[in-house]
């Protein structure tokens, strides 16, 4: 999370609503220096509950810096414990105000609260205290039908495309809210305190009222088909409120859809929107704000297309604002939006629902401008219209999401090689609902694009053989492993930056362990939340194993090892064709830097948690830079190190859980 970026959402200077209670997240921020904080206004720091003596010093440390600003009188400070209960500040952290610093105690999270001289809340500073060595978090899957049945379990089984929100109050407590796929009666809502038990509250308040232009340009009132809410994305709005877009489809029960009389013949069409609701509240009232983006799909004949499903927002640092959304057909676009209405910012049509026949001409001219588009590199992407926006992607894939992180690139001695930078990430999902089902995309310095992978290869999914980007996440099961699942696919994921700097990744996940130990008939999904960290080049890396409150620390040699029996771990590599579930393969890291086992090749550690390898041989041959933590780990259910990495050459993500014995 960048220095000096101000806890409010997008236009908030301008509209003046207070921060209690807010929501944040970094893709949805505009940055602003804060006129009494210098340091972070948010961060994690830890204490060594095991004893062990390897956790750095500096990561149990906070140092709070403040400005010259002359109305600043003192700190206050108080905290809740990792239950959400107020308790003593001292029992989590203890702070020297003349340093400014806070050392890590116990459990929970502290404000800094920087007061004038009539205790007046100026600004606060919110600092989460976790252990270095991940506790229970008591989340393993029984393996029993209610896991998986919606709505029944804490666990988030049956919750499909998540899109996550924090509202952060200001005695440092957090809730957090999932909004997903809800299929009929509006999408569902799911609620957590902690992003490791979650319970499902039911669906957005909606008046039927509210409804009647969707239903309308379904065809809803004539065929009878109940519409289906899908993917959405829950946002703060320029007014203090929240935002929620989302997309609903037509509900034809079957592969086709409507019949539309268009020209005179009668064709079968596949009808679907994106559309914008307020509420004051985020379990209050939804009002209906307008459509922003139409398809009508045929049945035949749909490979190049636009489908108007699968919003997601993203902001820059300057307060613009994005929708990137999109499936398949020609692949995914991104559309600016007026930031304080959270509607198109051309007002197309001036907001106006279009005339089936008006789409298809749209579709035409957008399907005859991808195919003859080629930009000034010879590649083909970035094509655009004036109703559609950009292409970010091209063909096969849906569920666009777009993160923005402020980064330093480091060179192999963890040293900064590159002035900081804001750089914008792109993750789509490639192929249908099945074991090929997996997570791509790639980086940007512009929000529009053109986003490559670290081959500098734009993000295609053209066929079985010809896909491009970088592959993050996929199918993979772990050897020998004494709980979890086999994860089946992966993927229509958000990316998620919460108020103490903590990056998530929430995507589904489909397995087939039920249906393999009799419990279910099928496969069976869920959603999980995993943390996310950058390399030292910049890139994303998705620790495999689910968030257990693990924390981004230095690590050394000896720790690492520590924790591996033997120097043993069990190595992911996530082919990029996607074909069938990786397995894990056994290698040793020795002491001497070399790697032995099913793979051979070279390891380095350096920098606080970066990691180098080199992998010999065949089509895993290549350079990987990641990261490593310590996590709780799914496959062993205790703690342990994990690592995640990203090929340079082939663009394939590595993993690794260490096996601790």
């Amino acid at each position: 999370m960048k220095k000096k970026t101000v806890l409010a959402a997008v236009l908030a200077v301008m509209t003046g609503f207070s921060l209690a209670g807010c929501r944040y997240d970094a893709n949805y921020y505009v940055e602003e220096d804060d006129p009494y904080i210098a340091s972070e206004l948010g961060a994690v720091i830890c204490y060594d509950n095991l004893g062990l003596g390897y956790v750095n010093a500096a990561d149990t440390v906070y140092r709070l810096e403040l400005t010259d600003n002359k109305k600043i009188d003192h700190v206050s400070v108080t905290a809740v414990n990792k239950n959400g209960e107020s308790v003593s500040a001292d029992s989590v952290a203890k702070f020297d105000e003349a340093s400014g610093t806070l050392t890590a105690v116990g459990a929970g999270t502290v404000m800094l609260n920087v007061c004038d001289s009539k205790d007046k809340v100026l600004s606060s500073a919110r600092v989460q205290v976790s252990p270095a060595y991940p506790e229970d978090p008591g989340t393993q899957y029984p393996l029993t039908a209610k896991d998986y049945t919606r709505g029944q379990n804490s666990l988030m089984g049956g919750l499909h495309d998540p899109s996550l929100i924090e509202i952060a109050s200001d005695d440092g407590t957090s809730e957090y809210y999932i909004f997903s796929t809800g299929w009929d009666q509006g999408n569902d809502i799911h609620k957590s305190s902690d992003l490791l038990n979650w319970e499902y509250v039911g669906k957005p308040q909606i008046a039927r009222s509210e409804l009647e232009e969707i239903y309308a340009w379904l065809g809803t009132e004539t065929t009878g088909y109940t519409p289906s809410w899908w993917a959405p994305d829950i946002v703060h709005a320029s007014d203090g409120g929240y935002w929620l877009y989302t997309c609903v489809v037509d509900g034809h029960p079957g592969d086709t859809g409507v019949w539309q009389e268009i020209g005179g013949e009668r064709v079968d069409y596949s009808m679907a929107c994106i559309v914008l609701f307020h509420a004051d509240e985020i379990d209050g009232r939804y009002t209906f704000e307008g459509v922003l983006m139409q398809s009508c799909i045929p049945a035949a004949g749909a490979d190049l297309d636009v489908n108007a499903i699968d919003p997601q927002i993203i902001t820059t640092p300057d307060g613009r604002m994005f929708m990137a959304y999109g499936s398949f057909g020609t692949g995914n676009y991104i559309l600016e939006l007026n930031p304080k209405t959270g509607l198109r910012k051309d007002n197309y049509n001036r907001g106006k629902w279009l005339t089936p026949e008006e789409v298809i001409e749209q579709r035409d001219n957008i399907v005859n401008e991808y195919n003859l588009y080629q930009n000034e590199y010879g590649e083909k992407i970035g094509w655009s219209s004036d109703y559609y926006g950009i292409g970010i992607s091209r063909k096969n894939m849906e569920a666009p999401v777009i993160a923005r992180h402020d980064v330093v690139i480091y060179d192999d001695n963890g040293q900064p090689a590159e002035e900081e930078k804001t750089y914008y990430y792109s993750m789509h999902s490639f192929d249908g609902l099945d074991v090929g089902y997996a997570m791509w995309g790639g980086r940007s310095e512009w929000v529009e694009g053109p986003y490559y992978g670290v081959n500098w290869h734009i993000v295609m999914n053209d066929g079985a053989i010809n896909k491009t980007g970088n592959k993050y996440m996929g199918s993979f099961t772990w050897a020998d492993k004494t709980s979890g699942i086999d994860v089946k696919l992966t993927g229509h994921n958000d990316l998620f930056t919460n108020s103490v700097g903590t990056n998530l990744a929430a995507y589904i996940t489909r397995t087939d362990t039920y249906q393999k130990l009799g419990i279910a008939s099928g496969t069976v999904f869920f959603s999980q939340v995993h943390q996310y960290t950058l390399n030292a080049k910049g890139d994303i890396c998705i620790n495999p194993n689910r968030y257990g409150g693990e924390v981004v620390r230095a690590i050394t040699d000896e720790e690492f090892m520590h924790f591996a029996k033997d120097g043993q771990f069990k190595l992911v590599v996530l082919g990029t064709l996607g074909t069938g579930i990786a397995q894990s393969q056994y290698i040793s890291l020795h002491e001497d830097g070399s790697i032995t086992g099913a793979y051979t090749g070279t390891w380095d550690l350096y920098g606080d948690y970066f990691i180098k390898l080199t992998l010999e041989g065949g089509e895993t041959n290549d350079t990987y830079y990641g990261t490593v933590m310590c996590t709780w780990l799914d496959d062993q259910d205790c703690v342990g190190m994990t690592f995640t990495a990203l090929g340079r050459k082939t663009e394939k993500t590595i993993f690794a859980n260490s096996v601790v014995g």
